[in-house]
């Protein structure tokens, strides 16, 4: 209650913010030099992740498993899609605990897993 009360809540919550938001502003920073006008970004103003929507591309259950091997786990939308087939080039990216280095990392593995 002691922690409520003397406003130390408040002021772990705005800094978490600010962590989040320089994490997000980064992976967007990221993905626009890694895959320029190939993607495209979805909900990146609320949460602790974006979709990234991916021209041309499909996250199939083998590319899944194949970068998932490689170190990087995405989360394809279709999974939680109502309406299948319609959101294959799609993935949910997590950001919240990652840094900038390990983003840039798993972003040239599913780039790389992109080009074959």
């Amino acid at each position: 209650m002691r922690f409520i009360e003397s406003g130390e809540l408040d002021r772990d919550i705005k800094r978490m913010k600010k962590v989040y938001r320089n994490r997000r502003d980064i992976l967007l920073e990221l993905m626009k030099s890694c895959f320029g006008e190939q993607v495209h970004i979805h909900g990146a103003a609320a949460g602790m992740h974006i979709v990234a929507e991916f021209d041309g591309a499909v996250f199939s259950e083998d590319r899944i498993r194949r970068l998932l091997y490689a170190g990087v786990y995405v989360v394809p939308v279709e999974r939680h899609a109502i309406k299948k087939g319609e959101h294959k080039n799609q993935i949910i990216l997590g950001y919240a605990g990652l840094e900038r280095d390990v983003l840039l990392h798993g972003l040239q593995i599913i780039k790389d897993e992109l080009q074959h």
